[in-house]
């Protein structure tokens, strides 16, 4: 997991050095999940194409995107969270904001959050929007199986 998100952010490496947005991921395994690598990247660019786009606007405060992942290895989970600095989910669209069509861009389709929800649904997990967000913006987090050992 951590390496698909290293190369998602290889992919968006411009614009995250011309947004002046400061990356973290907070892992110290190389965690192996139940996923399909291209699915997995769908979801990982998803969210982070959504986070640069907000960022652009963010200027009175640092720009910030934080990965989390941990994992349990009792139940075979493991729980990724991914925290922006921006400016967050608009109020009133915390319920649909996963549906087809949802979006506040100025040329958005809305379709990348339900592309998101429905990858993870397929693989047995869960989304959801985390209210606040952790580091002021939006704030998503999933969980997916581990693979077997």
């Amino acid at each position: 997991m951590e390496e698909i998100i290293s190369q998602c952010l290889g992919m968006r490496e411009g614009e995250i050095r011309a947004k002046n947005v400061i990356v973290k991921i907070n892992s110290t395994l190389e965690t192996q999940i139940a996923v399909d690598p291209g699915e997995l990247t769908a979801v990982f660019l998803n969210l982070l194409d959504n986070a640069l786009y907000w960022l652009s606007f963010t200027k009175d405060k640092p720009r910030r995107i934080e990965f989390s992942i941990q994992t349990n290895r009792e139940m075979r989970r493991v729980k990724v969270r991914v925290d922006d600095s921006g400016q967050g989910i608009a109020k009133g669209d915390e319920e649909r904001v996963f549906y087809p069509g949802v979006t506040r861009k100025s040329e958005g389709l809305g379709m990348g959050l339900t592309v998101v929800s429905e990858i993870i649904t397929q693989h047995n997990g869960n989304v959801a929007l985390i209210q606040p967000g952790i580091l002021g913006g939006a704030s998503f987090a999933f969980d997916l199986p581990l693979a077997e050992e």
